[in-house]
C-alpha cells in the first residue's frame, strides 16, 4: 500500500533474487519487484484484493509471482522456515481502513477501497491492524540466511520509535509497536539500519551463525561498525528533527 522505491533499496539488494512482500493490495509494488527480482512471493489478507490483483498481474504476463492468501504474520512464520536463499522482505501489511472509518474527521481520506484486518468487529485493536511485529519476529527466529527488511510507513512511529494512534485516520493504531523490539529480535545479526527521508526503514541483517568463529565475527561487527553506522544515522535524524522544530 506504500511506495516501493527501487532507487532507495537498490544498493542493499545486490545478489538477492527473491522478494517477499506482505500487503499485496493492488499490486503496484508487486509489479516493480517482479520486474527486478527473479521470484516474488506476495501475501494478502483480503480475499477480494488477493483475487483481483493476482488475476490482473497474471493477465499482464507475470509468471514469477506466487500469490498467497492469509494473515501475513502467520504465513510468513511458515514461509521463513523453508526459505534457504538471501531474501528481501518488503513489509507493508496493515489495515488502511474501510467503510466503518469516519473519513470526514480524518486527515487522510483513504484509498476508497476496503482493506482487511484480523479482528472480528469494526474497531480492531492495534495487534489486529498491524502484523509487523509478528513478521519481523518470524524472520529473526526462522530465516537462517542473510537478507534485507524494507518497512514502509515509518511516519506511523514517533521519533523515539513508538507506534502512534490516529496518525492517518481515526481508528488507525500502531501503538503496540516499538522499533526497539526489532533491534532486540535481530540482535547481533544486524549489519545496517537506515531511516530514509521517505519515511521508510531499511534493515540489513546477517545469517544465523553456525560456528563459534562466525558468532565471534558477527558480534564484533555488531559492536563496532554496525553501532557506529546506527548512531551516525540517528544523530543525523535528531539534528534534522531539531532544525524542523518537531
Amino acid at each position: 500500500m506504500g511506495v516501493f522505491r527501487l532507487k532507495k533499496i537498490k544498493k542493499y539488494i545486490k545478489d538477492i533474487d527473491l522478494a517477499v512482500e506482505t500487503g499485496t493490495f493492488k499490486g503496484d509494488g508487486t509489479r516493480v519487484m517482479a520486474d527486478n527480482f527473479k521470484k516474488v512471493k506476495t501475501i494478502e489478507l483480503d480475499p477480494t484484493l488477493h483475487r483481483e490483483t493476482s488475476k490482473k498481474l497474471k493477465e499482464e504476463g507475470y509468471t514469477n509471482i506466487e500469490f498467497l492468501l492469509g494473515d501475513s504474520g502467520e504465513v510468513i512464520d511458515t514461509l521463513t522456515k523453508s526459505l534457504k536463499e538471501p531474501t528481501m522482505f518488503y513489509l507493508d501489511a496493515h489495515w488502511s481502513g474501510d467503510a466503518s472509518v469516519d473519513w470526514e474527521s480524518s486527515d487522510w481520506k483513504g484509498y476508497q477501497t476496503n482493506t482487511a484486518h484480523t479482528g472480528k468487529d469494526e474497531k480492531p485493536t492495534s495487534e489486529e491492524q498491524v502484523p509487523l511485529d509478528r513478521e519481523v519476529l518470524a524472520i529473526a527466529n526462522n530465516f537462517r540466511s542473510n537478507g534485507v527488511i524494507y518497512i514502509d510507513d515509518l511516519d506511523k512511529f514517533s521519533f523515539s520509535g513508538k507506534g502512534l494512534k490516529d496518525k492517518a485516520f481515526k481508528g488507525e493504531d500502531y501503538s503496540h509497536l516499538d522499533l526497539k523490539m526489532f533491534r532486540t529480535y535481530l540482535g547481533t545479526r544486524l549489519t545496517d539500519w537506515k531511516n530514509l527521508k521517505s519515511q521508510q526503514l531499511i534493515i540489513k541483517f546477517d545469517k544465523i551463525p553456525e560456528t563459534s568463529a562466525e558468532k565471534f565475527q558477527q558480534k564484533l561487527y555488531y559492536n563496532t561498525l554496525y553501532k557506529l553506522k546506527y548512531f551516525s544515522n540517528y544523530s543525523y535524524l535528531y539534528l534534522r528533527w531539531l532544525i524542523k522544530g518537531k
